[in-house]
């Protein structure tokens, strides 16, 4: 099976990660179409994947006309889940990279569109293939921590990165355009913790802050996620803060730990540790942070095999905005309070369940 793929939105992680992925699967993909507003940045890929002008576009709903199978969306937040329902709505499948949208009825809408047509609609979750979290699964199936209580992430020292050198602006400041900060910049840490619980979240706290003046979106974000038998507190934060994992079990725990007490994946993998009551081992675990051939790998077998993918539409519409309890959210946050707690619950009672 090949899939004919259209890619709408060409930014630094398209051609930093997608292209390369898609060229290198090119026995599973084929790339048949781009579409971005920019000429420049929509030539670089079309030029790069050998596309004729035809079959660049300007428009990503122009390009829903191409003959795809496929439609892999790379845009700024706020306009993915428009061209996921466009895509669904014309028979497309579509690969989505996170989060879906920056409002939770925007994401259930093109959850919906998707499930109406019959097509698969899937999040790129790649850090569920890091090495380390993979390691930390597989401990956990095996009984070695018992029944998991406790996921604790830190990353408080996530580096603070632009897109495109080409892009007007920082959409990551905008909360219009990226649903939040830091949070939904880094919603990744959010599955890994569920999928690490083993059971879908159900209710969500924490306290976000602005530590930058006028800051229209959280620099920092501490996060309490709950299931119906444990707990996760997954704290993320723009800076120089500490990082690592601990997964406390009923029998044990497994530490994961990053350079200098750093970040993933801005540090380097230190240790993978496993803490019983008989002692502790390390297990042997190769850092990898190129995981988006997984992600891409992942889709085409889920249409193929006509399985659900890792994060599907079920697991994207998954939360309890009803059971949600609102963030605390301190006086010179740099937004009002009644738009910090929309964003929070955007990203923590659907979002962030994916």
């Amino acid at each position: 099976m090949n899939i004919r793929i259209g890619i709408i939105g060409c930014g630094a992680m398209t051609m930093g990660a997608y292209v390369p992925a898609l060229q290198a699967m090119h026995e599973v993909y084929t790339v048949t179409a781009v579409a971005d507003p920019s000429e420049e940045r929509r030539d670089l890929a079309g030029d790069v994947l050998g596309l004729p002008r035809s079959a660049r576009f300007a428009s990503g709903h122009d390009m829903l006309g191409a003959e795809l199978d496929a439609v892999l969306i790379v845009t700024p937040p706020q306009v993915r889940a428009e061209f996921a329902a466009a895509a669904a709505s014309a028979g497309k499948h579509v690969l989505s990279e996170k989060p879906l949208a920056t409002r939770p009825a925007d994401a259930a809408m093109a959850i919906r569109t998707a499930a109406d047509n019959g097509v698969r609609l899937a999040a790129a979750h790649n850090y569920l293939w890091f090495a380390e979290y993979a390691a930390a699964k597989e401990a956990i199936a095996a009984g070695e921590i018992g029944d998991v209580e406790v996921v604790q992430i830190s990353a408080l020292g996530v580096w603070d990165n632009a897109g495109a050198a080409t892009t007007a602006y920082n959409w990551r400041y905008d909360p219009a355009a990226g649903g939040g900060g830091v949070l939904m910049d880094m919603l990744h840490l959010v599955y890994v913790a569920e999928d690490l619980c083993g059971l879908p979240f159900t209710a969500v706290s924490g306290y976000v802050n602005s530590h930058r003046p006028g800051c229209q979106v959280e620099t920092m974000a501490l996060c309490r996620f709950e299931t119906e038998v444990n707990a996760a507190l997954v704290n993320i934060g723009w800076g120089l803060g500490g990082g690592g994992a601990t997964i406390s079990g009923s029998k044990g725990r497994i530490d994961i730990r990053y350079q200098d007490g750093g970040t993933s994946p801005f540090s380097p993998l230190q240790a993978v540790t496993i803490v019983t009551a008989d002692g502790t081992q390390e297990l042997p675990v190769t850092p990898n942070r190129d995981t988006i051939p997984q992600v891409l790998a992942d889709f085409a077998d889920s249409l193929a095999n006509g399985r659900a993918p890792r994060a599907d539409g079920a697991g994207l519409q998954r939360g309890a905005p009803a059971r949600c309890r609102r963030p605390h959210v301190p006086a010179g946050c740099g937004r009002p309070a009644g738009d910090a707690d929309e964003l929070f619950v955007a990203g923590g009672s659907q979002e962030a369940f994916q």
